[in-house]
This record gives C-alpha cells, sequence and structure tokens, in this order.
C-alpha cells in the first residue's frame, strides 16, 4: 500500500462508530483495563427521555429504495464499478477496487460533498463505517435529481442528512429500545448462548436484536474485489475486527493479542439500565472451510476444538440458548454434530430454555416449491433432527429471522415475505423460554460427560460388587 492508503490504527479505532454528540448523554462508554481481562466490559444504554414507538424507517431504506431505481443494491457499493455506476460513470470501468473508490472520491469531491461526509477506502473496503457511505449515497442521490430523492425520503419517513451522525442516531434509539425488551424479560442479568456452524449469522443475529444494522457483518474480511488482493494490513485490521467484540460493541478497544478469526470463545456483556445481558458465542467446534477471497486461496481453519470451548464455558452459568442454522442451506448431519456438543456442554436441560433460529429466511425455495412449503418442510426437518438427538425432549420454538437488508421495512422493523415482524416473535419465544423450569434455572455450569461414561461406571461397580460376594 501507499502512503496514502496507510493505516493510522488511531484513527481506525475512533472511526468504528463514533459518538453522536448531544446535549444529553446517549451512551457512556466503560472503558475496561487491557491488562485485566478479567473485568467484563459493560456498554452502559441510558434512556435520553421516555421510549416512544420504534422509530420510522431512517436513511438506510430510502438509499436502499434509490439503489433499487437503478437495478443496484447495498452489495454493490463494496466494489469500485458499483461506486462508479452510482456516479453514472460507465463508460470505461474501473479495473480493481481502488481506481475505482478513486474515481467515485473524485465525483463526490466534484459535486461538492464535504470531505467528511465521504468513506476512505479502508471504510468501504472493510465494511467499516456503513453511517458515512449511506450519507455519502444520499448527498449524490440529492445532486443527482433531487425530486427523485424527496420521493424516496418521503416513502422511507425520513429525513435528509446533513451529515453522517444522523444516520446514527436512529439506529441507536432503536437498538437502545429492542435492548430494554430484551432485558425486561430476561431480569436483572441474563447469559445468552449463542451457537452454531461457522457461517451461520450468529453475529448477524445478534445484531439485528440490538439493531446494529449499519455495523459489518462478523466477518469483513469474507467480501474481495476478484480483480484486486487484499493487503497484508487490511487483512490483519479485517481479522481483528471479526468478533462479537470489535463488531457488535466497537468501543472495545482492539489490542495487539487479541485472538484472531473464532478460535475462542467470544464474550461480550451489555449493561441496559440496571440489567446486565451477557452474550457467550461458540465458535464452530470443529474444522471449517473459511474463504478468505474470491480467488483460489480457500484456508482450513481449527475453529476452536471442542476441549478448548468446553474449558472456555466451565463453571459459566447460562439461561438461554440460541442455536442459529441457515435456512437455505441446512444440513441435517452438521446440525445434529453440533446439537450434540452443545449437549455435552450443558446437558438436556437446555432443550428446555433453547430457541433455534434459522438465517435467510428471505431466500427463495429451490425447485418448485412455493415458499411457505419451503418453509414448513424446512422447520420439519430441524425438529426431526432435535428429536433424533433426544427423543424425550421438549418441542423447540423455531424462529425465521433474515439479518440482510432485502426484507422490507415497516414500521422501522424489517418483515419476511409473509409479512412476519421476526423480532417480535423471537421476543415471543425468549418470553416463553424463560418462563420454563424453575425461576432460578441454570444450565448445568460443568460439562456433562459422554453418555456411555455413565455405563461403565455402573458396570465396574457391578463387577466390583459381584467380585466381593
Amino acid at each position: 500500500m501507499d502512503g496514502n492508503d496507510s493505516i493510522d490504527r488511531e484513527k481506525i479505532l475512533a472511526a468504528l462508530v463514533p459518538l453522536v454528540e448531544s446535549e444529553v448523554p446517549e451512551l457512556s462508554e466503560t472503558q475496561p483495563d487491557t491488562t485485566a481481562s478479567s473485568e467484563p466490559v459493560l456498554r452502559e444504554i441510558r434512556p435520553r427521555q421516555i421510549l416512544g414507538p420504534v422509530p420510522k424507517p431512517n436513511i438506510l431504506s430510502a438509499v436502499h429504495t434509490w439503489l433499487s431505481h437503478r437495478n443496484l443494491s447495498l452489495e454493490d457499493l463494496q466494489t469500485g464499478i458499483g461506486l462508479c455506476r452510482i456516479l453514472e460513470l460507465e463508460d470505461n470501468p474501473p479495473e480493481g477496487f481502488r481506481a475505482g473508490y478513486n474515481l467515485f472520491r473524485e465525483g463526490a469531491v466534484f459535486m461538492n460533498i464535504s470531505p467528511e461526509n465521504v468513506p476512505s477506502l479502508l471504510d468501504i473496503r472493510l465494511q467499516r463505517n456503513w453511517p458515512k457511505l449511506l450519507c455519502c449515497v444520499a448527498h449524490v442521490a440529492s445532486h443527482k435529481d433531487q425530486e427523485e430523492w424527496d420521493a424516496c425520503l418521503e416513502a422511507a419517513g425520513a429525513t435528509h442528512p446533513s451529515n453522517w451522525r444522523d444516520v446514527m442516531r436512529n439506529e441507536r434509539w432503536q437498538g437502545d429500545e429492542i435492548a430494554r425488551q430484551i432485558a425486561t424479560l430476561a431480569g436483572s442479568h441474563c447469559t445468552f448462548i449463542v451457537a452454531g456452524t461457522q457461517g451461520s449469522g450468529k453475529s448477524a443475529t445478534l445484531q439485528t436484536l440490538l439493531s446494529r444494522t449499519l455495523l459489518p457483518p462478523s466477518n469483513p474480511f469474507t467480501f474481495h474485489d476478484p480483480h484486486e488482493r487484499m493487503s497484508e494490513s487490511e487483512q490483519l485490521e479485517a481479522d481483528k475486527r471479526r468478533h462479537l467484540a470489535a463488531v457488535n460493541w466497537p468501543n472495545f478497544p482492539i489490542s495487539d493479542n487479541m485472538p484472531f478469526g473464532s478460535m475462542k470463545t467470544d464474550f461480550a456483556h451489555v449493561k441496559v439500565d440496571d440489567a446486565v445481558l451477557s452474550f457467550v458465542e461458540l465458535p464452530e467446534m470443529g474444522v471449517a472451510f473459511d474463504e478468505v477471497n474470491n480467488n483460489e486461496d480457500v484456508v482450513y481453519l481449527e475453529h476452536g476444538t471442542f476441549e478448548e470451548v468446553m474449558q472456555d464455558v466451565q463453571g459459566e452459568n447460562a439461561h438461554v440458548v440460541l442455536l442459529v442454522e441457515r435456512l437455505d442451506e441446512f444440513c441435517e448431519t452438521s446440525f445434529r454434530s453440533h446439537v450434540r456438543k452443545v449437549r455435552r456442554l450443558f446437558g438436556n436441560e437446555m432443550f428446555y430454555r433453547m430457541i433455534v433460529i434459522l438465517t435467510h429466511a428471505h431466500s427463495h425455495p429451490t425447485g418448485e416449491l412455493s415458499y411457505e412449503i419451503w418453509v414448513f418442510d424446512q422447520i420439519r426437518r430441524v425438529r426431526e433432527s432435535l428429536r433424533k438427538v433426544w427423543k424425550r425432549g421438549p418441542k423447540v420454538p423455531v424462529v425465521l429471522f433474515e439479518n440482510s437488508e432485502r426484507c422490507p421495512l415497516i414500521n422501522g422493523r424489517r418483515r419476511l415475505r409473509d409479512g412476519t415482524d421476526f423480532v417480535d416473535q423471537f421476543l415471543s419465544c425468549l418470553e416463553q423460554a424463560l418462563k420454563e423450569g424453575e425461576e432460578d434455572f441454570q444450565l448445568v455450569p460443568t460439562p456433562s460427560k459422554k453418555w456411555w461414561e455413565q455405563y461403565v461406571v455402573i458396570g465396574i461397580a457391578a463387577l466390583l460388587l459381584s467380585r466381593l460376594q
């Protein structure tokens, strides 16, 4: 990389999620001491005023509508060619991401867009600062056709942002509101175990639940322009920002010794008024493919062995298990294998506090099946797989989720094809799961033994008794 693309560490940390300046403090961050890793990282959410209804659709919906009129999507913003198509500069398409970005930046300067509202190369390359990118596209849309852009704003119930900080305000408001609903149901302290196979969308699901929709996904480096490789420094920065600690809670300081990838169990703590929500995201617990880019480079990663995860969660008290899987790529074999591993960690009692979340629920079914029949059949396969793991287990609730922008926004919430508000559906299942069993119910704090180990102990005891007689 040249000097213009060099990474300034302080600027990177400051640009992850900028604080919104306001007379009344919205958020109060408790920065942890990096030398004392045992202390939990708490993100405090304090009420600004009496909470009203969920805010109207924000600038994200308006930008999505404007792009759809040009047969573009938000994913197209991540390529140099897509950026140039926004400015209608398609006569000589650029070769490579940097060339397209430089052309886009020159066009933004020509439109008199403030440099403060133009994302940097790394902001787009690593999907690091969506608010700034959305604000820049909003100003481009306003410059291209003011009447069309005003119509998009009116349809979305949004106002034109003067700067990129205006894009963040609604997201933080909505995130506070949903976090409070979860905290109200969960009580003073609740721990969520988030499990699932690699790529199922565990981190993205938590972002949806907490309405942090403008933040990047858990694996920023999975996007890569096919014409150009990531540099070593870009790859290093992407690896450091993969997890809950760096993605969902961006003000957590990035340290040099932060574990990369999903090699370790991720712990995050969120303080909502007087309640604390803890999230424990378990890794794949096995070998998985991890595609670094769209070329021919494929890396095999050991995403945390079962023994490592067992050691991490030993003594951890949990209240709810969120088992995340993909609806469109559901595999019964891998699903049952993962459920058995989680069962070994927390015992059979976890089935009474489990919620299965099927992501990518806005996908099109394969073959000639209708969407309703396809979804019904996939849920049937999920329930059959759970029964094969434990035949006497309870009926586990299944919730459909869609974490991308493909879902339409209605009253500030994403809806599925049939109009279902899946966040409300999840909250309903969460309330029911927390009512199951005793009030002070906690999952087994220490990993349970394998089922055959108990029979071995009984057999040895019987043999010793027979010899004594």
